[in-house]
């Protein structure tokens, strides 16, 4: 279990269903994808469309997003004029989409 990451609060699911939706998600060094946040059988999900990125259930504790994939790894949430924006400790960067990409979460990690 990931020492960081906190069970899911009344105020932690609060935040996560205002991040659900798809995000551009920018790599250190030119990489992108997109990330869909869904929820899911009772948990938020991050699902990217690439392939080597498996699905990561998400925790929220303040404005900080905790990937359980990714020990370590934390994503601080920012509001832009363009949008929502979180921002991870690893260097990689997920702005909000405008609009709204269509979709059940097929393709992105085979989210249920």
């Amino acid at each position: 279990a990931d020492p960081l990451a906190a069970p899911a609060s009344a105020a932690g699911t609060t935040t996560l269903k205002a991040l659900m939706g798809t995000y551009i998600c920018e790599v250190p060094g030119g990489g992108r994808c997109l990330i869909k946040i869904v929820e899911s059988k009772g948990d938020f999900v991050a699902a990217s469309n690439r392939k080597d990125w498996p699905p990561s259930i998400l925790d929220a504790r303040g404005d900080l997003v905790f990937l359980r994939t990714s020990p370590g790894v934390w994503g601080q949430i920012k509001s832009s004029g363009t949008g929502k924006v979180i921002t991870f400790s690893n260097g990689i960067l997920w702005r909000a989409a405008e609009g709204s990409l269509k979709g059940n979460g097929k393709g992105y990690g085979d989210v249920q």
